[in-house]
């Protein structure tokens, strides 16, 4: 079609090893089977856009890496996969999120040469003067501007700027996406923002995500890091994707396996017509579509749900009120806080069922890490009450 493009979105795209699935996550299962893609399953999805678009939430580097230690090892991947990305069919991705700098900066930088050197193009690199620097496409006619956003906390790089795009003021984030509004006929915005395990926004994200169609006019929201499904919204004529979930992730939950992607065709005016394909992430750790009239059935009843816990949690309040929209994040937080230790616990949980699977010396850095982290937690939380 002249006039539009093609674009398919999917999730969080992890090709190392989680530490909890360490020794037969993603990155051990495909070396163990001599290096079949995680992507086998859906490459007649994946050829099917103009844009494929995944965030990738791992680096792609040895650099640094020390084997056998369970920090060094774990969300690293092979710079061969980089091939994969690219044969499966991604020619854009976003590379700013939580964990891109897990490895260092020159880890960071070298996950980017192997992307580009595979073809692949990079959103979410910074300019000179550190702004996001969009991944600008002309296609059919229609020009295409990618931006990727991380809303979320740098936790392990430590100096005053990083290289990627990295806001936390959602002021700052209007203002700078603002000012790409007349360079592109679209804008896709991938954001990787919210809380994890959790399965709808907050009432800031979802202020956040209006005030960027109202004010700023973008067409497409993307949202990655929650790891499990949140609502889809259609916004006037923009189309807000909470969150998409995983894609290729070795999480064990079913809510963090259970997953999809999106088709889009989004014409030059800013029109897009959209379908959710339903994904699971099977034992391999590989996305493959969902088959059967009953299982498609399930698929669109969860949507139904995330849907009408959308409207009831966030848009059937007034969110132009904002001493309204604070006690309802407020509210928000408590619940996220106690899916963060309902995870936790499924964690220990799955480690203790699987314990035959690590080798010994994992497991003593596993059981290090766990009282390290409980004896931190508890001094943090003495240094508060005195």
């Amino acid at each position: 079609m002249s006039d539009a493009i093609k674009l398919v979105a999917v999730g969080d795209i992890m090709l190392g090893d989680h530490p909890v699935t360490f020794g037969h996550g993603v990155k051990s299962m495909i070396e163990k089977s001599g290096g079949e893609s995680p992507f086998a399953k859906v490459s007649e999805l994946l050829r099917g856009g103009d844009i494929v678009f995944g965030n990738v939430e791992v680096v792609l580097s040895d650099r640094g890496l020390v084997r056998g230690n369970l920090v060094s090892e774990e969300f690293r991947g092979s710079p061969r996969f980089g091939s994969m990305l690219a044969a499966a069919g991604f020619n854009v991705v976003g590379f700013s999120n939580n964990h891109c700098m897990e490895h260092g900066e020159a880890a960071f930088w070298d996950t980017v040469q192997v992307l580009r050197d595979n073809g692949v193009q990079v959103a979410g690199l910074v300019d000179s003067g550190g702004r996001c620097d969009p991944v600008r496409m002309s296609i059919n006619g229609v020009q295409v501007m990618v931006l990727s956003y991380s809303l979320c906390p740098e936790n392990y790089h430590k100096g005053p700027s990083v290289p990627y795009a990295h806001q936390q003021n959602f002021d700052n984030v209007l203002s700078e996406v603002a000012s790409f509004r007349g360079q592109a006929d679209i804008l896709l915005l991938s954001l990787h923002w919210g809380y994890e395990y959790i399965d709808f926004p907050s009432p800031k994200q979802v202020q956040l995500a209006h005030r960027l169609v109202d004010e700023v006019g973008v067409n497409l929201i993307i949202g990655h890091h929650p790891h499990v499904l949140q609502a889809v919204e259609r916004y006037r004529k923009a189309v807000i994707i909470y969150s998409l979930g995983n894609f290729v992730f070795d999480m064990w939950q079913r809510s963090t396996r259970e997953t999809m992607a999106v088709r889009a065709t989004i014409s030059k005016d800013g029109t897009i017509y959209y379908d959710l394909i339903p994904i699971w992430i099977n034992n391999k750790w590989q996305p493959e579509i969902l088959a059967g009239a009953n299982r498609e059935e399930e698929f669109l009843k969860q949507i139904s749900r995330l849907g009408m816990v959308l409207d009831k949690q966030c848009l059937a309040h007034d969110l132009s009120c904002q001493d309204l929209v604070n006690r309802l994040e407020l509210d928000y937080l408590m619940l996220a806080r106690k899916k963060e230790i309902c995870h936790r616990i499924s964690s220990y949980s799955y480690f203790l069922r699987n314990i035959y699977r690590y080798h010994l010396p994992i497991i003593a850095q596993s059981v290090l890490r766990s009282v390290q982290r409980r004896t931190d937690a508890k001094a943090g939380w003495l240094r508060g009450n005195i």
